[in-house]
């Protein structure tokens, strides 16, 4: 899937291609925003989206187009977080009904249930450590590129600080 990013928070995507048409867009010196694939997006363009595209995109005359893998990993952290505080409002919304069903099924299944759930809670953490390391390693791993942030600039495209 690509990402095409305008300024003023204009997002659109298209699921036909990915980093490869890229990387051969940026050698051919095709320009993929005049391509007629592309759909709006349901959510507006992020800051970190720009700081993503002024590394990993390829400049167009409609803005940067670039993989949407990276912009992936970037909002996974927060999109986790946000599942992590739904899933925990629902559980509590249930626990007269667990403590029901602890009564219920007797000795051990209270400890039995809260020694499962700290394991969830303890991997739930994990998966939210990879996932902030991978965030980081997005916006550490690749400098922005001067070219791209020049062409975001002439676009009228605001530049976050930090990039």
């Amino acid at each position: 899937m690509l990402y095409l990013l305008a300024p003023a928070s204009h997002l659109k995507w298209t699921d036909v291609f990915g980093q490869s048409l890229i990387d051969s867009a940026r050698s051919e010196g095709i320009d993929l925003g005049t391509v007629d694939w592309w759909k709006v997006a349901e959510r507006p363009a992020t800051v970190n989206d720009v700081r993503v595209a002024l590394r990993y995109g390829v400049a167009s005359e409609a803005g940067i187009v670039l993989d949407a893998g990276n912009v992936a990993l970037v909002h996974r952290p927060g999109e986790l977080r946000a599942t992590f505080a739904e899933a925990a409002a629902s559980r509590r919304s249930l626990e007269p009904l667990f403590a029901k069903v602890d009564k219920w099924a007797g000795e051990g299944a209270e400890e039995s249930r809260r020694s499962t759930d700290d394991g969830v809670e303890r991997a739930l953490q994990n998966a939210l450590i990879q996932a902030d390391a991978e965030a980081l390693e997005v916006f550490t791993a690749v400098e922005p590129v001067p070219a791209l942030v020049e062409h975001w600039a002439r676009l009228g495209g605001i530049t976050p600080n930090p990039i």
